[in-house]
């Protein structure tokens, strides 16, 4: 059971994280960024695949044209191939000041998704033209929170509610009862309290009042 509390509150963490670098990533680049209008030129894939050789004992990478990397997998097999797959967008746009620039974004970085020949605002790194995303907007600052809070249940999950109470209120937690000490119920153990069940009440021998010894005193047995 602390081993799958233990994976959850880990895979919460890494949530909480990546949430919050993201969204500290996109409201620095939203603050620090410069508007345009983009065009969009084309979508594109590359592929990877990934593989090792029986000889080796590191894996190889190479890359490939999707469609001849998954003809590879498909003649070598799913299990010692695998494929990395990255989807780009190829956009036009002229930065201040300069000519047009063509950036390769990650496709994520451009949403939601675009038509080729499609215009869109975007805003990008002066010192990196590369770096390009569409402008913050509640729907993506929503999805950014969602993931935030999604992470933050697990990892109450993980700890249990009791805990992050008394952590949170201060209170320490109650020691618990002592133990009982476990009954003895060995052959001797057993064999005593059969002999205190079954002895018989000793007797009480009560002595004769004055009054009753002098009456005795005198008489023929």
């Amino acid at each position: 059971m602390s081993y799958i509390r233990g994976r959850v509150i880990g895979f919460g963490l890494i949530l909480m994280l990546a949430a919050i670098y993201g969204l500290l990533s996109a409201l620095s680049h939203q603050m620090n960024g410069v508007q345009a209008t983009a065009t969009v030129l084309a979508h594109v894939s590359e592929c990877k695949v990934q593989y090792r050789l029986v000889v080796e004992d590191h894996d190889t990478t190479l890359p490939l044209d999707c469609e001849a990397a998954t003809a590879f997998q498909n003649r070598i097999g799913i299990n010692k191939v695998k494929i990395l797959r990255e989807d780009f967008v190829r956009l036009r746009y002229v930065p201040r000041g300069g000519k047009p620039y063509e950036a390769k974004v990650a496709e994520i970085n451009v949403l939601p998704y675009q038509a080729p020949g499609s215009q869109l605002t975007v805003v990008y790194d002066p010192n990196h033209l590369d770096d390009v995303r569409t402008p913050m907007t509640m729907g993506l600052l929503g999805a950014g929170a969602a993931v935030l809070l999604l992470g933050l249940f697990l990892v109450m999950l993980g700890v249990g509610p009791s805990a992050i109470v008394r952590a949170f209120s201060g209170r320490p937690k109650q020691a618990s009862a002592p133990a009982k000490p476990e009954e003895d119920w060995s052959e001797a153990a057993m064999i005593a309290r059969l002999r205190a069940a079954t002895a018989p009440a000793a007797r009480v021998q009560t002595p004769s009042s004055p009054s009753a010894s002098a009456r005795s005193f005198g008489k023929r047995a």
